[in-house]
C-alpha cells in the first residue's frame, strides 16, 4: 500500500516538474498553441506511463519533432525532458523489448517524412535533427532503464538463490 502511494505521489512529482517546464518554456515566447500542445502531451505521456508505457513512449518521442520548426530563435526544450523521462521508465517498465524496437521505427519512420516537407526546413536540417534527438533522448535513456530493470531483477534473483542454499 505504501509503495503505491509512493508511485503516485512520484507521478504526479513528474507530472507537475514537466507541466511547469512546459510553461515556463512556452510562456516566455507567449505561444499558446505550443503551451496547450505541451501540457496535452505531458499528461498523456504520464497518465499512460504506468499501464501502457508503450504509448507514453510514442507520445514521447513524437513530441521530439517539434525541433524541425523555427520558432524565431528560440528552441522549446521541455520535449527533451519528456522524451528522456519517457524512453527511460519504458525501458525500465516493460519486460520485453520488441514491442518498443516497434514504437521506435514507428515514430522513426512517420517523422522522416514530416520532417523532410515541412516548411522552412531544408533537407537534412530538419530529419537530420530530429533523428539526432530521437537518438540521444530516446533510445539512450530506454537502454539505461532496461540496465537498472535487469540488473534489479538479477539482484533479486541472486538473493532469491542464497536463501535456497541457505
Amino acid at each position: 500500500m505504501l509503495r503505491r502511494r509512493w508511485r503516485g505521489i512520484l507521478a504526479v512529482c513528474w507530472w507537475g516538474g514537466l507541466c511547469g517546464l512546459t510553461a515556463i518554456d512556452a510562456g516566455s515566447g507567449a505561444d499558446w498553441a505550443q503551451l496547450a500542445v505541451g501540457l496535452l502531451l505531458v499528461t498523456v505521456a504520464v497518465v499512460a506511463a504506468r499501464r501502457v508505457p508503450a504509448l507514453s513512449l510514442a507520445v514521447g518521442l513524437a513530441s521530439g519533432f517539434v525541433v524541425v520548426f523555427d520558432f524565431g530563435g528560440h528552441y522549446p526544450v521541455w520535449q527533451i525532458f519528456l522524451m528522456v523521462s519517457a524512453s527511460y521508465f519504458a525501458g525500465r517498465r516493460r519486460a520485453r523489448w520488441q514491442p518498443t524496437l516497434g514504437v521506435f521505427a514507428a515514430v522513426s519512420l512517420a517523422g522522416i517524412p514530416f520532417a523532410l516537407f515541412v516548411p522552412g526546413t531544408t533537407g537534412f536540417g530538419g530529419w537530420g535533427a530530429a533523428m539526432g534527438l530521437l537518438v540521444f533522448a530516446g533510445i539512450f535513456p530506454w537502454q539505461l532503464g532496461r540496465y537498472v530493470r535487469t540488473r534489479e531483477q538479477m539482484a533479486l534473483t541472486g538473493w532469491q538463490r542464497a536463501e535456497e542454499m541457505e
